[in-house]
Parts: C-alpha cells; sequence; structure tokens
C-alpha cells in the first residue's frame, strides 16, 4: 500500500456566489463534464449539450499524473480511484524496434510525495461515468444527440439542430480537438488541405491472451506504464480494468493527412494506415503481436494545432476549455489533466461572484490564469513529441542516451541535476501544478479590485502566471 498522502477534499467551495449563472457547456467529454460539475458545485445553473449520447465509444486508457488525481480526490472521488485505477509506480522506456529496454523510470513513495499525490491510470469512459454521477448530483441538464449549429457571442445563444436555442450568461467551449467555438473565440481559419500531423490508433486485449504468450508475459506488470519511443511514432500501453485489460495508444507523426480511416482489426484498417504514411511494421515485435490480437482498433486523424492566444470571446461570453483551450494531442497524458484543471479554475472562480457584471472580470482572471499555462504545456508537448518521435541516427542516439543516463542516475547515489532538468524538468513542472492553488494565488493579490471595478479590461496587464521555461 502507498504511503503517499491524500490531499484532503475541500469544501467546495467555500465561497457561495451571491448571483446564480445560467451556464451552457458545449461537448460531453471529460472537459465538458467536469467544468458542468465545478460550476455547478459553485451554485450555478449548467447545461450540457452534445451530438453524441455521452458514452464513451471505444476503451481508451487515461494516464492521470499528481497534478489531475489532486483535483479528482478534492473532488470526492477517492473511492472510485482505488477501484477504477491503477496505481502506476513505474515508466518503462524502450526505443525502436529491439525489446531492449532503456531503463524504468521508477516512482518511488518520497517522489511522488514532493509531487503531492500519486500517479494512476484508468479507462475514459469509467472516469466520465464518475464524473457524469458527480454533475448529476449537482442538477446539472444533459441534452445529448443534440448537435450545435451556431453560437452567438453577442446573444449567449446557442443553435441546436432542432432548432432550439439555449442562453448562457456564459458559453462554455468544450468540444475538443477540432472544436467549431474555437474560430468564434480567436477568428482561426480552418484550413481544408492535406497537412501534416498525427494518426492515433487505439485498442484494448485481454491481458489473458498476454498471460498465454510468453514474450508478452512481461509486460503484464499493473503498476508499470511502458513506452516505446521510435522514428515517427510514441506507443503508450498499460494494464487496465484491475487487470483483465491491457491498453495499447499508438501515435504516428504523418504527412498529407485524410481522414478515411476505418474502424476494424489490424488487417481491415492496416492498409489504410499504411496509405497515410505509418509504417507499423518498423514498430517492436511485441507490439506487432499486440496489433495482430486486437479485434477492434479505433483510429482518428489529427491535424498539429498551435496554442490560442485568447480563451475568451471579446464579448466576455464564450470561453474555451480542454482540447479546445489547449490542443495538446490526444492521447498525450497531459490534455486531461489540463482539462480538469480548467474545470477547477472555472469553478473556483465563480464561487466568488459577487454580481453579473463581473462575468467579464472573473473570465478574464480565467485567461490571465490559464492561457500561459497552457500555451507552454502546449508548446512543451509538441517539442517533447518532436523528440520522442526522432528519425534514426544521430538525433535519437543522442536522445535514448540522455534517457539511459538519466534513469540509471535515479537509482544511483548521484544526480546529475542539469540532466535531470533538461531531461524531465518540464514534465515535472506539469506534474506538479496546483490549479486550486494558483487561483488563490492569484485571488489573493488582485480579487479586491475584481470585487471593485465592472470592466473587462486585464486588471493588472502586469499580471505573471508563474511558468518555468527555463528547462527546454
Amino acid at each position: 500500500m502507498s504511503n503517499v498522502p491524500s490531499p484532503m477534499p475541500a469544501s467546495m467551495y467555500p465561497n457561495r456566489p451571491a448571483v446564480s449563472l445560467q451556464v451552457v457547456v458545449i461537448g460531453a467529454g471529460i472537459a465538458g463534464i467536469s467544468t458542468a460539475y465545478a460550476l455547478g458545485k459553485a451554485g450555478h445553473h449548467v447545461t450540457v449539450v452534445d451530438k453524441n449520447d455521452g458514452n464513451s465509444k471505444t476503451a481508451r486508457a487515461i494516464r492521470c499524473g499528481p497534478n489531475m488525481t489532486k483535483i479528482l480526490l478534492q473532488w470526492g472521488l477517492e473511492s472510485t480511484l482505488k477501484s477504477i485505477s491503477q496505481r502506476c509506480s513505474r515508466i518503462d522506456w524502450y526505443s525502436g524496434t529491439t525489446p531492449d529496454s532503456l531503463g524504468s523510470m521508477i516512482l518511488a513513495e518520497d517522489f511522488l510525495q514532493d509531487l503531492g499525490a500519486e500517479f494512476y491510470c484508468m479507462e475514459q469512459a469509467q472516469l466520465m461515468s464518475a464524473l457524469r454521477e458527480l454533475a448529476q448530483e449537482e442538477r446539472v441538464t444533459f441534452h445529448l444527440n443534440s448537435q450545435v449549429l451556431n453560437a452567438d457571442s453577442i446573444t449567449g445563444s446557442v443553435l441546436l439542430h432542432t432548432g432550439e436555442k439555449l442562453y448562457g450568461d456564459i458559453i462554455i467551449g468544450a468540444d475538443g480537438y477540432d472544436s467549431i467555438l474555437r474560430s468564434i473565440v480567436t477568428d482561426e481559419v480552418q484550413e481544408q488541405e492535406a497537412k501534416e500531423g498525427h494518426v492515433i490508433l487505439s485498442f484494448t486485449i485481454s491481458t489473458n491472451i498476454l498471460e498465454a504468450d510468453e514474450e508478452l508475459r512481461g509486460l503484464m506488470d499493473p503498476s508499470a506504464w511502458s513506452i516505446w519511443i521510435g522514428e515517427s511514432h510514441i506507443i503508450h500501453a498499460n494494464v487496465l480494468n484491475q487487470g483483465r485489460d491491457y491498453a495499447v495508444t499508438i501515435l504516428w507523426g504523418c504527412g498529407s493527412l485524410h481522414r478515411a480511416i476505418p474502424e476494424g482489426d489490424w488487417s481491415t484498417i492496416k492498409a489504410a494506415v499504411n496509405g497515410i504514411g505509418a509504417d507499423l511494421d518498423k514498430v517492436e515485435p511485441r507490439v506487432k503481436k499486440l496489433l495482430g490480437h486486437a479485434t477492434t482498433i479505433s483510429s482518428r486523424v489529427v491535424f498539429s494545432r498551435s496554442s490560442v492566444d485568447n480563451l475568451i470571446c471579446e464579448n466576455s461570453r464564450i470561453v474555451l476549455v480542454g482540447e479546445a483551450a489547449h490542443p495538446v494531442l490526444p492521447g498525450v497524458h497531459h490534455s486531461q489533466a489540463l482539462s480538469i484543471e480548467d474545470a477547477e479554475t472555472l469553478g473556483s472562480l465563480f464561487s466568488r461572484i459577487g454580481r453579473k457584471d463581473q462575468v467579464s472580470q472573473l473570465l478574464t482572471a480565467y485567461n490571465e490564469i490559464r492561457q500561459p499555462w497552457d500555451k507552454f504545456a502546449v508548446e512543451h508537448s509538441y517539442r517533447n513529441q518532436a523528440n520522442l518521435e526522432a528519425k534514426q541516427g544521430p538525433i535519437q542516439e543522442a536522445r535514448d542516451a540522455k534517457i539511459r543516463a538519466m534513469l540509471v542516475q535515479m537509482v544511483g547515489d548521484h544526480m546529475d541535476e542539469e540532466l535531470f532538468k533538461e531531461v524531465w524538468g518540464n514534465e515535472l513542472s506539469l506534474f506538479s501544478n496546483d490549479a486550486g492553488e494558483k487561483v488563490e494565488d492569484w485571488w489573493c493579490q488582485y480579487g479586491s479590485l475584481i470585487m471593485r471595478s465592472p470592466h473587462r479590461d486585464s486588471i493588472l496587464s502586469s499580471v505573471a502566471v508563474s511558468v518555468s521555461q527555463d528547462t527546454e
């Protein structure tokens, strides 16, 4: 059993709003449901709209870092996490096409204590179900199977495909990586031509298959997260569902992408995947075996996107959260944690509202707290992705040498702090972030100005969110 202390559940939220807002959340993924819950818990009336039925269609793993775990525990989900999660205590690294390990990163208890919480792996659908139950306890209303055609930032209206209009004091854009609301907030123009991006393949297989195969059996440690890094690809894998399933996510960088990849077993989709430049014959033999055993492989093609400069529209009605706000590649482990942090930030801020004319200041506060951090996370994620996907040659060899040296040092008595900072610094900055603490720090300095001033403009143009970028 772990001795890492669990953060005490917060009284969410100790401040009760003097006014209750109408909030419309577009998107019923993890970002949308968690934001709906946080704002509902903060005392507001929330409606969630989604074009689908709200259920996850595929089994997909989530790697939940300490920054995300802290918030989920504060939301009262400790028993849920114990029942749906596998505690991760080791990360195994592999490079190239051979099963030879670069080494293992041991997540020792003193290391996790410094980060403030445990590292867990869980199935996305189970976390979504738990978050949905929390939201329903706060009387959040769900409009599922309802496609959004448009959102008006002036009137605060959301037009559904049925012709119905919903109105909100705030509209939350939680509609994912290919968000339609992002263009309203940022004036971003969606490019239609094929361009570079990633194909993401996800599947699960029974661990009985691994148990029966001597070559695969070594991957079955329920506390291990395996990562393969090779030319143009990164592969994440871990045990799920109390040891019953093994989940695999493959991210493959490609050029001239399109979206025509079917769902099916490997024999069904292999030609389509190879057709966009993802040559999975280059992966390690054990991963090929895992692919061959998968009966259903879900696929998604995503284009590379940059971070956004503003998370709120000029009329202070529409605000972006989740992948709409920080388009980290789906499947990258920081994506869901950032979404949970967005939700906690909005919930904490809007538990303090005293008048409706303070909406713009609180949204500006959200932007000033989250946008620099989101930008840092997105830019680090893409740089890190490019480094881990390096082509065979000197760059890949130098990368492997640094990782191997760092992993050796972590189990020894001597630590090269500069090397540690270079290899893991930004990852640890993200894992140790405390979103609630960031709000408290900001509010202690500038909250009184919000309570006095009704203007939307940044209360302090010099507000600085602490983002350490000297580790790149």
